[in-house]
């Protein structure tokens, strides 16, 4: 047999097949509507049966949090305030917190149909393969346990599918429309939540991929720098005239020392070697104060919140020595705190891998579940301000099974060992099987492969150095990964397929020319 016969056939029958000239153009919705349907259906019946359960929204401390500052309309806060904003915008229309769980509903749901059926068509899923992804993303309980959320978390997620989705498009025909569309969820990602601020380096990614000429693509990048430093002098400018500091988030200030104290009792830190008057201060403070703040878990957010913690001491300390509130104190020490813990780091970079970097990766595998295990943290009253934006009549919870979402929520932990695991099989999978043959596969799925490699390694590592991993700030990968996963291991198992049968034809040939 010739040689040239022994090709891989990409297009031939399989898990994926090549789309007809009608489901490419413009009649691929209506072909999908029978999906499409089904997909509303099973979403809205998940919703439905999620509503029955629980007919209250889940508020916990956050929820509490960002409803007060919209409340008190609060210009600058510990977090990022652009679900505050979110929050007057639905209240701008009715004080109903359903509607608020509503349009979050609404959201996650475009989203997941975003992606599952971008993917469909650009690679064509085998239909029992998408019935069960319709199925998995219509009715996970965890992501329709967060649309019932006061917090930022399912918005976030639903958003952030949106930008990984539009990457891939972008990547496969790169025009300005769409680079509007990705910027412009870009800055809400990153508005709603400080993770996002390395999804600039997946838009990167995206244009090494994408086939634009070379003053497009610095056109493209210089786009996006410039939205993200304006983003960034603009915090900054409002962090000035609220509170006079000018600094991008002093969140950021605390939890970086909140994490590097979680190696403090494993190291010697000699108080007259730090850098400034005020790092000294603090560890002084530190010294003192450390053993009286309980940390239950390896990692954790104690240093952050508990009454006795010693940053928290050392900031009424100086909101009281220099008669101020204690939120400009929190804001002016942020910067304090900020040096003093990437000092701490950098001097003691093996103790802060062992004892917080170690053990925050081991959260990302399995996390801890709170508070999405403790529905409405058992509280029986809101506070006042709650119901008050609502127009509650009282502040009363109520719940027809107070358990249940506990015991849903304790089955994620272990199967995010078993979804973190098998997404990282399948890429490595993907890659050995696919490089030999690299040339030969469509540009649309190494696409694919990039984009979902770059953003679950970056996530995983963001997180995991950023701050400590609760279920929670994972959904993301539980939308995702199921999705993308099939489609690389798919395409996987057809180039093995392939080369299995090149290999057994070679031999066959060989054999055959060892008869003659």
């Amino acid at each position: 047999m010739d040689k040239n016969n022994h090709k891989l056939n990409l297009s031939s029958e399989g898990p994926i097949e090549r789309k007809s000239k009608v489901q490419k153009g413009s009649g691929y919705l209506i072909s999908q509507k029978k999906w499409l349907l089904q997909a509303i259906v099973l979403s809205v019946v998940g919703f439905i049966i999620l509503k029955y359960c629980f007919p209250v929204p889940d508020i916990n401390d956050d929820g509490i949090n960002y409803i007060s500052w919209a409340y008190n309309d609060t210009k600058m806060a510990y977090r990022p305030l652009a679900y505050v904003n979110f929050l007057k915008m639905i209240h701008s229309f009715t004080t109903s917190i359903d509607a608020i769980v509503i349009v979050q509903f609404i959201i996650h749901v475009i989203s997941q149909l975003f992606v599952l059926f971008s993917v469909d068509y650009i690679f064509v899923i085998n239909p029992r393969v998408k019935q069960l992804l319709i199925v998995f993303t219509s009715l996970n309980p965890l992501l329709l346990i967060q649309c019932n959320n006061i917090a930022s978390d399912s918005l976030f997620c639903s958003l952030t599918i949106l930008l990984i989705t539009l990457l891939i498009w972008f990547a496969r025909k790169p025009d300005w429309r769409l680079f509007i569309a990705v910027v412009s969820v870009l800055y809400f990602c990153i508005a709603l939540r400080l993770t996002a601020m390395f999804f600039p380096f997946l838009f990167l990614v995206t244009l090494i991929l994408c086939r634009a000429k070379l003053h497009a693509k610095l056109l493209y990048a210089g786009a996006v720098i410039a939205v993200v430093a304006m983003f960034v002098q603009n915090q900054k400018d409002t962090a000035w005239r609220e509170t006079g500091v000018s600094v991008f988030s002093g969140f950021s200030g605390w939890q970086i020392a909140n994490n590097a104290l979680y190696c403090y009792k494993k190291i010697h830190v000699d108080n007259k070697d730090l850098p400034s008057l005020e790092t000294r201060r603090i560890d002084s403070a530190v010294k003192y104060l450390i053993d009286s703040v309980p940390t239950p878990d390896e990692v954790g957010v104690a240093y952050l919140w508990h009454q006795k913690s010693p940053f928290r001491m050392y900031t009424i300390y100086n909101a009281s020595a220099s008669r101020q509130k204690y939120f400009l104190s929190w804001m002016m020490v942020s910067e304090d705190l900020n040096e003093y813990g990437w000092y701490i780091i950098r001097n003691n970079p093996y103790p802060y891998i062992r004892y917080y970097i170690y053990p925050n990766l081991k959260r990302f595998f399995y996390p801890e579940p709170s508070p999405l295990d403790n529905y409405n943290a058992a509280k029986v009253k809101l506070p006042a301000e709650v119901w008050l934006w609502f127009n509650w009549p009282a502040a009363e919870l109520r719940c027809r099974f107070p358990e249940l979402q506990r015991k849903i929520i304790s089955v994620y932990p272990p199967l995010c060992v078993l979804l973190n695991i098998s997404t990282i099989v399948v890429i490595i999978f993907f890659l050995v099987t696919a490089i030999p043959t690299r040339k030969k596969l469509p540009h649309a799925i190494w696409i694919l492969f990039w984009t979902w490699s770059a953003f679950y390694f970056g996530f995983m590592a963001f997180s995991v150095f950023a701050s400590a991993i609760y279920l929670r700030f994972l959904e993301v990968i539980f939308a995702l990964s199921p999705v993308f996963s099939i489609i690389l291991l798919s395409w996987a198992l057809k180039i093995k397929a392939m080369h299995s049968a090149i290999k057994l034809q070679s031999s066959r040939d060989e054999e055959f020319k060892g008869g003659d």
